[in-house]
């Protein structure tokens, strides 16, 4: 599977996606789609699972829900407010 590449239902066209993000057994992304009942903006998280035997697939195993009435800005302020307060992704030496 090649990046940009979502393993969505069948119900759903894929319109275009971001990765947050994605390694070889595990993606979190946020896809555009569209089915039957419009377009909308998902957050999925998918984990390679299966056997030598059945070959491995891409099953969702947190999230599929609709993010499209979230305010991003709003949370965006939030995380990087909290990455400052607790030193999240900061250097130990830098850490408040």
């Amino acid at each position: 599977m090649a990046e940009g590449d979502y393993p969505v239902s069948q119900n759903f066209k894929v319109l275009g996606g971001y990765d947050i993000y994605r390694s070889e057994k595990l993606i979190v992304a946020i896809v555009a789609v569209e089915s039957s009942f419009g377009k909308d903006v998902r957050l999925y998280r998918w984990q390679k699972r299966g056997s030598k035997d059945s070959g491995p697939t891409w099953k969702v195993d947190l999230a599929r829900m609709s993010v499209a009435r979230w305010d991003w800005n709003e949370i965006a302020k939030n995380v990087v407010q909290m990455k400052h307060k607790f030193g999240i992704g900061q250097p130990k030496e830098e850490a408040d």
